[in-house]
């Protein structure tokens, strides 16, 4: 039984991964041009947890391999721990997304990610956006409802994510909570993103809570909502309800969760986003009339 202990405990203090671009300067970790340039550039923004390395082996590559111009970011703090990290809230990240789109050569199509998509439709009021596509996101008036749903359904789960928001590495222990995976990826896949887990920002957690929508207009772009059946962090029915209160298009996957990139089926939402894309002809160059007509 010692032994057993030990050596949980030693797989739970062991050294988080760290990726190669984690201590590069600026939000974008990951640039992957094309040499033709009509068609804008894609963002990738992560969720809470997370980082630049979540879109990496999925959606980056693939798209990329589409024609597209792609970049993925991280928000400033992660990877640390402490005061740099938990004195930031949604205003520091907002700065970091906005930093983002001004490395872009062009006003770029965003695809955000949980978190990440509630700091993308902030942004997208003020900054111009060629599209913003949103999975799973967390809707412009807060989480409280799924939070409170969730800790309804399953007490642990939320324990888990407080917990894991101080130390990452105590995601290793147990189950994940509800509704971060489906019950179609893999353990190899789990264990991937576990390891690469993050700590976050409690101010910014909280402030997600009850986020206080400063506009009740869509953005001035044109604007998506992809979710997920299985999803227990930001439930289908918030994406759905969202989408309506923007006005937007909806579509919710069935059989997967809330880590859309760890699931085996990622290449079908990947497959979708890219069809609505070239659904606005973003880009494409349209003849001029004949002026003598």
């Amino acid at each position: 039984m010692h032994e057993r202990a030990a050596t949980v405990a030693n797989h739970v203090l062991a050294s988080q991964i760290r990726d190669e671009f984690e201590d590069q300067a600026g939000p974008i970790k990951i640039h992957l041009k094309q040499a033709a340039a009509a068609r804008p550039p894609v963002l990738f923004v992560p969720g809470s947890f997370s980082g630049a390395w979540i879109w990496r082996g999925n959606f980056l590559e693939y798209f990329h391999r589409a024609g597209y111009e792609v970049a993925a970011m991280s928000f400033g703090g992660h990877g640390q721990r402490g005061w740099s990290l938990w004195r930031r809230g949604l205003k520091a990240f907002e700065r970091d997304l906005e930093a983002a789109i001004a490395q872009m050569r062009a006003p770029p199509i965003v695809i955000a990610h949980s978190l990440g998509g509630l700091i993308a439709q902030r942004i997208a009021y003020r900054r111009t956006l060629a599209a913003l596509g949103l999975l799973s996101p967390i809707p412009l008036h807060g989480v409280a409802g799924s939070v409170l749903a969730l800790a309804k359904q399953s007490p642990m789960s939320i324990l888990k994510l407080g917990a894991v928001a101080l130390e990452p590495r105590l995601s290793q222990l147990g189950k994940a909570p509800l509704g971060i995976y489906s019950s179609q990826v893999s353990k190899d896949a789990r264990i991937a993103v576990t390891r690469r887990l993050q700590a976050e920002s409690p101010l910014v957690l909280g402030q997600c809570l009850f986020a206080r929508a400063t506009n009740q207009d869509p953005p001035p772009c044109p604007l998506y909502f992809w979710g997920a059946e299985g999803d227990h962090i930001i439930p289908a029915g918030e994406v759905q309800r969202a989408a309506r209160d923007m006005g937007a298009g909806s579509k919710i996957f069935a059989g997967m969760s809330h880590t859309v990139q760890c699931e085996p089926d990622w290449q079908d939402v990947a497959d979708d986003i890219l069809a609505w894309i070239r659904s606005l002809a973003l880009g494409v160059r349209v003849p001029k009339a004949d002026s003598q007509r």
